[in-house]
């Protein structure tokens, strides 16, 4: 959960991206993906290798008073650092665009600040499906319009958010929709908060998975998403899909 308890509002300057030599870990696993071609499948393979990762409580590096640090490691991650690193990932085909893509992933404009961060999980959806990463499929008749009031991150202004979102009654109705690659995100039913959670659908034929980092478990794990519905507490749902790559 993308949430940082912070008091103190300093403006901090962004930073511009600067190449950096890549982690060889992060040459292998765009190496083992270079013959696949399919968005879905890339992301089931490259996220597959990250199984058994350990989870991080706060893996990256910056704060309203701190200078924030484009952090791209593959060795443990939260939940949406994980989905983050997995995107950009699968959608590139050399480590020297990995960085890049991370941070045009994680901050607007890929300026590296705190304040350009996309700390809430509903922008966060909203400006990769602005820039043709994702599409947002949440469009069934199931889905309800949902506005909250965001206030949960210390250092940013309070903002509207408004989206749509299946409740969770809807999981039966929606699963068969859902295929390998989607974005899940599971709505908090707590003030100031919009998520809670997200992770990665994979579907096994009739069985539908969530790959996630998991703060319970503590690790990069598989579980069904029928049990992760059945045990957790949310409002509901929505879901976004991976456009395929281009060029």
């Amino acid at each position: 959960m993308l949430i940082f308890v912070l008091f103190i509002l300093t403006w901090v300057p962004a930073r511009p991206l600067q190449s950096v030599d890549a982690d060889p870990e992060v040459r292998r696993l765009i190496a083992s993906i270079a013959s696949v071609e399919a968005i879905g499948r890339r992301i089931e393979l490259v996220s597959e290798q990250l199984l058994g990762r350990p989870y991080l409580t706060r893996p990256l590096i910056g704060s309203p008073t701190t200078r924030e640090a484009l952090v791209s490691r593959v060795d443990g991650f939260d939940c949406v650092t994980f989905v983050e690193t997995v995107l950009a990932l699968a959608s590139v085909d050399s480590a020297a665009d990995f960085t890049h893509q991370l941070a045009a992933i994680r901050y607007r404009d890929a300026e590296i600040a705190w304040a350009n961060r996309l700390h809430y999980a509903t922008e966060w959806s909203a400006y990769q499906i602005g820039r043709g990463l994702l599409a947002d499929i949440t469009n069934q008749p199931e889905s309800l319009w949902r506005q909250k009031d965001l206030h949960r991150v210390k250092g940013l202004p309070p903002r509207l958010s408004t989206y749509r979102y299946y409740p969770k009654r809807a999981y039966s109705l929606i699963a068969p929709t859902l295929t390998t690659g989607d974005i899940i995100f599971f709505v908090s039913g707590s003030p100031g908060l919009d998520t809670n959670h997200l992770g990665i659908v994979i579907r096994r034929g009739d069985q539908l998975w969530l790959r996630n980092a998991s703060r319970r478990q503590r690790l990069v794990v598989d579980e069904p998403l029928e049990d992760y519905f059945r045990h957790n507490r949310m409002a509901g749902f929505f879901i976004n899909r991976p456009r395929p790559r281009t060029g």
